[in-house]
């Protein structure tokens, strides 16, 4: 968390400097955001060069295994971050297809806060993994499905909290995010309120894939991947406007991730829900 928020601070400074007094403009937000990053792994590398954790440097014993085994596990978030520049640019030439610029420009910044909330729902995630994993490993099964069920809930906690804003204060949030002129204060109430129906599902769905990932069983972490980042998004694009017009746009995300979530939950239901004598 330390090195996070420093690689944060570093960002945001530089963005600063960089880009009004310099007047370095967007290379300077470049730079910035380099440095930040550079600083995150100077200060992650001497943690572990000075011996302040239990965690060090050592030669794999099978390389290509352990290379093999990583992939596995993280094919499916690695290809769901390539997918996503597929789908929003068929969700962009989509919009101005059937709804304009205001639409695109509201969509501008829902895409900013879907990644800010998406990025905490993998956060609930992340904090479970190393819980979950040692438990599995260790076969201590009522833990890590203790785990998994108190991640599940704070998942959904938050996804309802985010879900609950939107719809109770559209405009205000847009107005954070951008000038809310007399045409984009019509319709900014109905978009984010469709649209922000996808954060609960969403938080669930990210949850069960780390989960999944946790007990090494990457092939359904992938699928629920593919299903909500890729596959169903673009179906439901192309299909649900022809339907809806441009509100059919809003619509296919919130039902990608809703189907998607549905599905995730009855698969994991076994794995956290089952009764005692079953294995694990």
């Amino acid at each position: 968390m330390f090195v996070t928020l420093i690689g944060g601070v570093v960002n945001i400074i530089g963005d600063i400097v960089f880009v009004f007094p310099l007047n370095m403009g967007m290379d300077g937000a470049g730079i910035a955001t380099a440095l930040g990053s550079i600083t995150q792994l100077i200060i992650l590398v001497l943690y572990i060069l000075l011996k302040k954790t239990n965690l060090h440097f050592t030669k794999p014993s099978n390389l290509i295994k352990s290379c093999s085994k990583i992939i596995k596990l993280g094919f499916g978030a690695g290809f769901s971050q390539i997918a996503m520049t597929v789908v929003l640019f068929s969700m962009n030439n989509q919009i101005m297809k059937y709804s304009g610029d205001n639409a695109l420009a509201i969509y501008g910044f829902l895409s900013v806060i879907t990644s800010l909330f998406s990025s905490i729902f993998l956060g609930i995630g992340q904090a479970s993994q190393p819980i979950v994993s040692a438990n599995f490993g260790a076969g201590n099964k009522e833990r890590y499905e203790k785990v998994g069920k108190v991640g599940l809930l704070t998942a959904f906690i938050f996804g309802t909290l985010f879900l609950l804003i939107c719809i109770i204060i559209p405009t205000p949030i847009a107005k954070a995010f951008m000038k809310v002129t007399p045409e984009i204060n019509l319709i900014v109430p109905n978009i984010v309120r469709v649209y922000s129906i996808s954060f609960l599902p969403m938080a669930i769905s990210l949850f069960i894939v780390s989960f999944f990932q946790s007990i090494k069983n990457e092939s359904k972490a992938t699928i629920i991947q593919l299903l909500r980042g890729f596959i169903l998004p673009l179906i439901l694009l192309f299909t649900l406007p022809l339907l809806m017009k441009g509100s059919g746009i809003w619509w296919s995300l919130s039902i990608a991730e809703l189907i998607t979530a549905l599905l995730s939950c009855l698969v994991i239901k076994k794995y956290l829900f089952k009764e005692k004598k079953d294995d694990a």
